[in-house]
């Protein structure tokens, strides 16, 4: 019978093995996220000014707002928020699964054709090839590259599943399970639906309102939730505070997330109660998002501090928080009279800014900076770095969603004492563009210094690896909080 020291030292000898298995395909996506994101950032900033100042593209079309906001979104959603989901996805599923990856070619290949695929998309739609659909911007000929590259990778992704030897399927991997099937589930019955067999124009709206919906609640969601669920406990030292709770808000989570989205359609020419019901759906996704906080709070418990001195920690719970304000914002886009000031202004925008940046976003990052030490077997160099990425990123996200919500607000009123032209109510939201616009600012300065030291750590140039960089100096009463039992969750 093995000792303790040789089962602790083989399952760390497993976790190196997992870490180099999935090295490049994981680096891929991480990398090719951080290139998209700043890109996306950029293409925000030239939309808002192109809403601020119309006049400055006149003589350049590319430029004009409709064609680059499409290619801003188009960029942030495939771009940035597809490449990390499927970084962290790959990693939390081997891991979690305690198998390698084998041919890492398949998901690498993939992985390039889905970028060059969103490539030559978002080339198309700045050249003025639009379907005019929100998030489904590029031609239909860019959908089946899409969807194939995607397979691969979820194959790739799933097949540890189907392999695993433990007993018990720990929780993140019934949310990352369920996201790799939400996307096909969402995107190929979409496609058909609006390009093989389109029907009415009212029915594409709808369709097109439910994938936004899915997307967001099925996939974006439930990534990010898998990946606090198994930080937090590992990070801590602690179990998860409940399994039943996770389970409820998991099938909570799903139910509800597959009837939203058509709440953006209140009013519109579609039977009341299918907006009715995707309304009240998106109310009660509140609870699922306090179950998710509550349990993740009750992990922490008393070692709470620990979030002052982690990254993955804070950033993770800092998602958690921002999956409750985002469900808030939600439901109260949903109450008729919040709906009349903003259903057909920029404050529509502000729940999917709000679970791609304030939620999504987050939690994405507190997984690479978890991951990328174990891939580059090296630290961060700079706890400080750590801290302006987090709070500068936070500030800003901040600014974006109350420029969206309250500049919607403000639209909306201004749309119902019309006086004069269409051009006074688009005037009176100017001073939220440019609040807009700085939030981008703060957003690209944040990330671009975050860019920097990914690629550095990727070239070997953080520190040397050994204990983990802290955002600040452990304080003399909280030593005692980096001494950790081993758990079930820090064992994967």
């Amino acid at each position: 019978m093995s000792s303790p020291s040789a089962s602790e030292n083989s399952l760390a000898l497993l976790r190196a093995n997992i870490d180099q298995s999935v090295r490049w395909p994981v680096l891929l996506f991480f990398t090719s996220a951080g290139f998209w994101f700043l890109a996306s950032i950029v293409l925000g900033m030239i939309s808002t000014w192109a809403l601020l100042s119309p006049d400055t593209f006149s003589g350049c079309a590319m430029l004009q707002y409709g064609r680059v906001q499409s290619a801003h979104t188009t960029a942030m959603v495939y771009g940035f928020g597809f490449n990390l989901a499927f970084g962290m996805i790959l990693w939390l599923m081997h891991r979690l699964c305690r198998l390698p990856m084998k041919a890492q070619a398949v998901p690498v290949v993939a992985g390039h054709v889905w970028n060059i695929a969103i490539t030559i998309g978002i080339l198309f739609i700045l050249g003025g090839v639009n379907s005019g659909l929100e998030w489904l911007e590029f031609p239909k000929q860019v959908g089946p590259a899409l969807l194939i590259s995607y397979i691969a990778i979820a194959l790739w992704a799933f097949v540890p599943f189907t392999q695993r030897d433990q007993p018990q399927t720990y929780v993140s991997l019934w949310f990352l399970v369920a996201a790799l099937f939400a996307f096909p589930a969402l995107f190929l019955p979409t496609q058909i639906m609006i390009h093989i067999v389109p029907g009415a124009a009212v029915v594409s709206s709808a369709i097109n309102h439910w994938y936004i919906g899915g997307l967001l609640f099925l996939f974006f969601a439930p990534v990010a939730v898998a990946s606090v669920f198994y930080f937090v406990p590992k990070v801590s030292g602690r179990p998860l505070f409940s399994f039943s709770l996770a389970v409820f808000a998991f099938w909570a989570l799903i139910f509800l997330g597959g009837w939203t989205g058509l709440q953006r359609l209140i009013g519109g020419p579609l039977p009341a109660w299918m907006t009715a019901i995707s309304g009240a759906a998106t109310f009660l996704l509140i609870i699922p998002a306090l179950l998710i906080w509550i349990n993740t709070r009750a992990t922490l418990a008393d070692r709470s501090r620990l979030v002052t001195y982690s990254a993955t920690l804070r950033f993770s719970y800092a998602a958690t928080v921002g999956l409750v304000i985002a469900t808030v914002f939600g439901g109260l886009t949903t109450i008729p009279s919040i709906f009349a000031l903003t259903g057909l202004t920029q404050g529509a925008l502000s729940v999917q800014i709000a679970i791609l940046l304030g939620v999504f976003m987050f939690a994405g990052f507190g997984a690479i900076y978890f991951i990328i030490p174990r891939l580059c077997n090296c630290e961060w160099r700079s706890g400080s770095a750590i801290r302006f990425h987090f709070w500068f990123t936070t500030y800003a996200v901040i600014m974006i969603l109350a420029m969206y919500l309250v500049g919607g607000l403000w639209q909306g009123d201004a749309t119902y004492e019309l006086e004069g032209t269409w051009k006074v109510v688009t005037d009176s939201a100017r001073p939220y563009y440019i609040g807009r616009m700085l939030g981008w600012v703060l957003l690209l300065i944040a990330n671009f210094s975050f860019v920097i030291n990914l690629w550095s750590m990727i070239f070997g140039k953080g520190r040397k690896a050994g204990t983990a960089t802290l955002l600040h100096e452990v304080d003399e009463m909280d030593k005692d909080l980096f001494v950790v039992e081993p758990t079930e969750t820090s064992k994967a």
